[in-house]
């Protein structure tokens, strides 16, 4: 971990490592897209068509989003000249993805596949620049989360020093890692291309909430709630309405399923908020979360399969 320097300037704009890193990881993500594209529809051209059009619309979405949270700040300290002002930073992945889902549907739209099924044959392209983004956090001072105490924990993955030289948790790494075993996962869907971005929502959502709140870096949030955390409650949500509309279940299936979800997200919510104001140990909240999202996976992915025997029965 170190301060960002840049590599080169050209005409007035720094080059970074980071910056470096992360073209290279969208470059072999648009090449994974082109593979994707070939195994869920026989058509890799399209994968290109969907990234030159994804990757302006994710980088719109990942400055407006970062804007539009960091307002207040904005306008204080630079003005409305910070929106095209790239140099000084400000990103959120958050926003990204609602640009590339803007993407999905206006290219889903056009070549008749629907919404879904373009982000699903896109989902391990998706993943994997997600995973390499996270990779190049090495590059910066972010991805990065609470003191390492322990000697018995201070080598790395487990540990990596920070620009003053303490060790801290990578958690960059363990986000990037996450992500790569998503990336075969869907991978491995690709055959049902809406199932394959419904299945890889699901459990990067499920994963990101508690990478996320290890982080300890310049993270977005809104008082202690993280941006992060709220789009993955959102596609939580969204994930769960599609399959209880796919699998009819009946009025008290689906009304535990509801109650369920809003169970949990609750109780992920209240240890957010045990983590800075309880007095129990840190790592019995985190295991706690971790229990806590287990079981909404699997309650989730028991819908998952109800949907698609539903969807089987009436092929």
């Amino acid at each position: 971990m170190r301060e960002p320097t840049p590599l080169f300037s050209l005409l007035g704009l720094s080059c970074y490592p980071y910056g470096a890193a992360l073209a290279l990881g969208l470059l072999l993500a648009a090449l994974t897209a082109l593979a994707g594209f070939r195994r869920a529809f026989g058509a890799a051209e399209d994968g290109l068509r969907l990234s030159l059009l994804a990757l302006p619309l994710g980088f719109a979405g990942a400055r407006l989003g970062y804007c539009a949270v960091k307002a207040g700040f904005i306008a204080v300290d630079f003005g409305p000249s910070f929106l095209y002002r790239f140099g000084l930073g400000g990103y959120s992945m958050a926003g990204a993805f609602a640009g590339v889902l803007a993407a999905a549907a206006l290219f889903g739209r056009a070549t008749r596949r629907g919404c879904l099924s373009t982000l699903g044959a896109a989902m391990p392209a998706l993943l994997l620049a997600t995973a390499l983004g996270r990779f190049a956090e090495c590059l910066t001072t972010e991805g990065i989360g609470e003191y390492v105490d322990n000697p018995f924990w201070q080598f790395f993955p487990f540990a990596v020093p920070d620009v003053y030289g303490d060790l801290r948790i990578p958690v960059f790494v363990w986000e990037g890692l996450t992500a790569l075993v998503l990336c075969a996962v869907t991978w491995r869907c690709l055959c049902r291309p809406q199932d394959a971005a419904l299945t890889g929502m699901l459990l990067f959502a499920l994963t990101q909430v508690f990478w996320e709140s290890l982080r300890r870096d310049g993270f977005l949030r809104f008082g202690f709630v993280r941006v992060n955390q709220l789009w993955c409650a959102a596609m939580l949500a969204g994930v769960t309405a599609i399959w209880l509309w796919r699998a009819r279940p009946s009025r008290a299936f689906a009304a535990w399923s509801a109650l369920g979800l809003t169970t949990g997200v609750g109780a992920l919510v209240a240890l957010e908020f045990a983590f800075d104001k309880s007095p129990i140990d840190n790592r019995i909240l985190y295991a706690v979360m971790a229990a806590v999202l287990a079981a909404m996976g699997a309650g989730l992915l028991a819908l998952r399969r109800r949907a698609l025997g539903k969807e089987a029965a009436h092929a």
